[in-house]
């Protein structure tokens, strides 16, 4: 889908930009939020809010602000998780979803019109990852970590018995 390839192009080049200048310059959560939740139900993945606050690049608070606005105007919505009831998930609403697709559709045939193309410092990569979808990952991971059982490595069972 080439809409999808766009998404991830503009993420890249967006993150790209932090190599020259100062993330501050260039605030857009939203859009970057829109981003990143296009990207990943594209891919089929569910964001956290945990993850999508990461993924806007502004402090938890400001992200949270965003989040509550997208909800406001009918761009996403937040529902429990079907794996753990403790998390928040955020997608994207069908206006959310055809708002984005139909703008880049639209942006995906401009930019073939347009003569000069303005190419990215950072190009992506076909494995890149969107943020939300990597903090999702290390939230797993943490988790996994968290609520697992201590099992005895051959080092522990070596040291208890050098002090027996």
């Amino acid at each position: 889908m080439p809409e999808t390839q766009l998404a991830r192009k503009i993420l890249a080049q967006r993150m790209g930009r932090e190599i020259f200048f100062a993330n501050e310059l260039f605030g857009e959560p939203a859009w970057d939020m829109l981003l990143d939740l296009y990207v990943c139900r594209a891919s089929g993945k569910e964001v956290s809010v945990t993850s999508l606050c990461i993924a806007s690049c502004v402090p938890q608070t400001t992200a949270l602000r965003y989040i509550g606005l997208l909800e406001e105007k009918g761009m996403i919505v937040s529902k429990r998780s079907n794996i753990d009831a403790r998390r928040r998930i955020i997608e994207l609403t069908e206006q959310g979803w055809t708002q984005l697709d139909n703008y880049l559709k639209r942006a995906v045939v401009d930019e073939e019109a347009q003569a000069v193309k303005i190419t990215a410092p950072v190009e992506p990569s076909p494995d890149l990852i969107p943020v939300s979808e990597m903090m999702s990952l290390l939230e797993s991971f943490v988790r996994e970590r968290m609520f697992a059982r201590p099992q005895s490595s051959d080092l522990d069972i070596k040291h208890r018995q050098t002090l027996q």
